[in-house]
């Protein structure tokens, strides 16, 4: 039985769960080649904090070959969200918008959206969670032990060649390590961080090191994405490694690892203000990436909705009647389908 705990003394909501899968390949001391199989469980719910509004909450539960790896940090969604812009006082949005977080996968069986009400900040938001592939961190992790070894070899700072014999071998080695990435994704990433250790001169080696490693995650990253800025234009993103035990010491920048952090991509999709809505029962939609949401409320004989807007704004409430063709399921299914979503 895995625990999720939070705040022990919080009243909390139902949680919310999906997951998401991947495998990949890792090659032994001896040679020998292991698929590897990773489950993460993403789940969201709601606490009450002491001034009695409800806050957001999200932890990826890691499972590796089949077993849980052993911990799971907790997130405050409102964490991943800019401060507000104004001193102003803030309205506590609508209790029932409030209460209707939403939580569904992505397009591509590696991401999930989770869409919110911060009632701390009076938005409306939607989040998108990129498991990064691992072989992305091997490579981080490889590098980053692989430039420390040249810079010895090289006798980096006093040489004053060493830099770039250190941004020539480091371009082969990327290459020669990235089997797992399409061949055109992979010289972009070697050729970009050969680049980026020209540029590090008079760097102390350990740090030239790291922030290569970091800076490899960080492409990755992007080029896991397609390269494509956000439509709505908010392209706020933070990159959060999970190690297998919480607290570890940071091995010595010169030793490759034991074990490879698990890499978490929280991306802002949305940020928006809170509109208005009726009574009846509130639910969430949004589109696979979270760029764009609906918002609808249900009545007996109707549901209400509004949708937002490329300005960032909220359309007038639509709605939809119910009818002999049309019920309340059926309209929560076209409401999904118009942003794309089957």
């Amino acid at each position: 039985m895995i625990q999720v705990t939070g705040n022990p003394f919080a009243l909390k909501t139902s949680p919310q769960f999906t997951s998401t899968r991947d495998s990949f390949p890792s090659t032994d001391a001896d040679g020998t080649s292991t698929t590897h199989y990773r489950t993460v469980l993403h789940v969201v719910w709601q606490e009450l904090n002491s001034a009695n509004q409800l806050e957001s909450f999200y932890t990826p539960i890691v499972i590796k070959d089949g077993a849980y790896i052993g911990w799971n940090p907790i997130y405050n969604l409102d964490d991943f969200m800019p401060p507000p812009a104004s001193t102003v006082a803030l309205s506590a949005p609508q209790a029932a918008l409030a209460s209707a977080p939403l939580l569904q996968n992505g397009p591509d069986g590696r991401t999930v959206v989770v869409a919110y009400t911060s009632t701390l900040l009076n938005r409306l938001a939607s989040i998108e969670i990129d498991v990064l592939p691992e072989q992305l961190g091997e490579l981080a992790g490889k590098t980053r032990s692989h430039i420390v070894d040249l810079g010895r070899q090289y006798n980096y700072p006093t040489a004053p060649d060493a830099l770039s014999k250190m941004a020539a071998d480091t371009r082969v080695q990327i290459v020669g390590q990235g089997s797992a990435f399409q061949p055109d994704v992979i010289q972009s990433i070697a050729d970009q961080i050969g680049t980026q250790i020209l540029a590090s001169q008079g760097q102390d080696l350990l740090t030239l090191a790291e922030k290569t490693r970091s800076h490899i995650v960080d492409l990755g990253a992007t080029l896991c994405g397609w390269g494509l800025r956000s439509p709505s234009g908010v392209d706020l993103a933070k990159i959060l490694e999970i190690g297998d035990t919480p607290g570890a010491a940071v091995p010595d920048v010169g030793e490759l690892p034991d074990t490879v952090p698990y890499q978490f991509q929280f991306k802002l999709s949305s940020n928006l203000s809170v509109p208005r809505v009726g009574p009846g029962t509130v639910k969430l939609f949004s589109s696979q990436s979270g760029d764009r949401m609906i918002v609808s409320w249900a009545q007996t004989d109707r549901v209400f909705y509004r949708n937002s807007q490329g300005d960032g704004s909220w359309s007038d409430p639509k709605q939809l009647i119910f009818s002999s063709n049309l019920d309340l399921n059926k309209a929560y299914q076209i409401l999904g389908q118009r942003l794309g979503n089957h």
